[in-house]
């Protein structure tokens, strides 16, 4: 029996290694960094609870609503590796707990009951940007007014 892999990509392998990842900003479609992302499995547009969505200028960033309640729009992948690292790299991530990271990369569980990555701002680096930020009300990057 062949096993399922959702590419359509003849340089992508059974064999590579898939991770999902939930994006809600520059990376969704139609967003000035999408293209990192011409080679993953777009999944499905869908919602994410307990995060609120902040604008820092020309890029976003989410933080944990202590309320649990905010809801922000995000699109799923499934991604390989190098694309993986790829995102690592705009988002300044440097791995689990790295000082320098300006976002970390965590495991949440969207609206649609599918576990993935998503990347949140550093608590450590919050103070010097929170000024800049803006809170977006309605959670959607795309559609912010």
């Amino acid at each position: 029996m062949k096993s399922y892999h959702p590419f359509n990509n003849s340089s992508l392998k059974n064999s590579d290694h898939l991770s999902r990842v939930f994006v809600y900003g520059t990376l969704r479609k139609g967003g000035s960094n999408s293209a990192l992302l011409q080679d993953a499995h777009f999944e499905a547009h869908t919602e994410l609870t307990g995060f609120k969505l902040y604008t820092l200028g020309r890029f976003p960033c989410i933080l944990p609503d202590p309320e649990r309640n905010a809801i922000l729009k995000i699109e799923s992948y499934l991604v390989t590796d190098d694309i993986l690292a790829r995102l690592d790299q705009l988002e300044s991530y440097y791995g689990d707990g790295h000082p320098k990271n300006l976002y970390n990369r965590i495991t949440v569980i969207s609206n649609c009951g599918k576990t993935g990555f998503v990347y949140v701002f550093s608590a450590a680096q919050w103070p010097i940007y929170r000024k800049n930020s803006a809170l977006i009300t309605n959670g959607d990057w795309m559609d912010r007014g």
